[in-house]
């Protein structure tokens, strides 16, 4: 069994807000993971660390595609996604919802799953929905306060409350550059294994175009995260399946100060990355 880590990772999946604007730079895939008991309090936090990844409870996609490429299917804005050197090994118009936490690893659903073809691919990529769908906490502090996300969120956030337990918010991607301008294309970030780029696409697939101009994208319709792999992947007559599993500990979401007033004002959830591998049987 080949294990193809890390072939699509953490900034190439992540969603509006600071996520985004972390996520595809080294800050972001260096920064520390939550623990609120290092800290007095947030204003003690905000102070000296202000920003980290955690672990949410709820982190939601909608997987319409992945596969294989011999190629980067993408060439230039305005230009539609081409797969033709692509073997897809699941897809579906619709999109399968997927729903995990920390420790869960989920299967695609077998309708619309296939092997891929037999060859050496240099590329993956995956296509999802522009929304996603995020429950997290941080806490407790030294004071014994825990913050949790509410249901509620703008490109900034979804801001904290001290009660009861994480809520449900639902975040949509707008821009790698968000509430800066329109980035549809990622900076690249290179990992272990890979080099990860991230496009926004219109409802036409077409790479949206970058605009300066203005403070998010308009007409996003879906995300795609390719890989270039450092070496390239075999599938072989011995394949018999391909699995993809997905991890979000310490990276499914971002939390970071509101410093929109005096010291933190309040602490702020986004999304975070998360981790998808690829695993070939044989």
């Amino acid at each position: 069994m080949l294990k193809i880590s890390s072939a699509l990772v953490s900034a190439a999946l992540t969603i509006s807000g600071i996520a985004l604007a972390e996520g595809f730079n080294p800050n972001f895939v260096s920064a520390q993971a939550c623990d609120a008991s290092l800290w007095d309090d947030k204003d003690d936090w905000g102070s000296n660390q202000g920003f980290c990844s955690g672990t949410p409870s709820t982190y939601g996609v909608t997987v319409h595609k992945m596969g294989f490429c011999t190629k980067n299917p993408f060439t230039s804005a305005g230009v539609a996604v081409n797969y033709s050197s692509c073997t897809i090994t699941y897809e579906s118009s619709a999109g399968a919802p997927m729903s995990f936490a920390a420790g869960t690893t989920l299967s695609l659903p077998r309708e619309g799953t296939s092997i891929p073809a037999i060859g050496d691919y240099r590329f993956a990529v995956i296509e999802l929905g522009k929304t996603f769908t995020i429950a997290a906490e941080m806490g407790p502090f030294k004071d014994g306060t825990t913050y949790y996300s509410t249901n509620s969120w703008t490109s900034s956030g979804s801001p904290g409350k001290t009660t009861g337990s994480a809520e449900e918010f639902d975040a949509e991607m707008t821009s790698f550059d968000p509430n800066t301008s329109c980035q549809a294309k990622s900076d690249p970030v290179a990992i272990k294994g890979a080099t990860l780029t991230g496009y926004l696409i219109g409802s036409s697939a077409a790479l949206i175009a970058d605009n300066t101009s203005v403070l998010n994208c308009s007409g996003v319709n879906k995300i795609v995260g390719v890989a270039r792999l450092d070496s390239n992947v075999t599938i072989t007559t011995a394949t018999t399946g391909l699995t993809a599993t997905f991890t979000v500990t310490n990276n499914g979401s971002s939390v970071y100060c509101d410093n929109s007033g005096p010291g933190c004002s309040n602490v702020m959830f986004d999304s975070g990355p998360f981790n998808v591998s690829f695993t070939v049987v044989e």
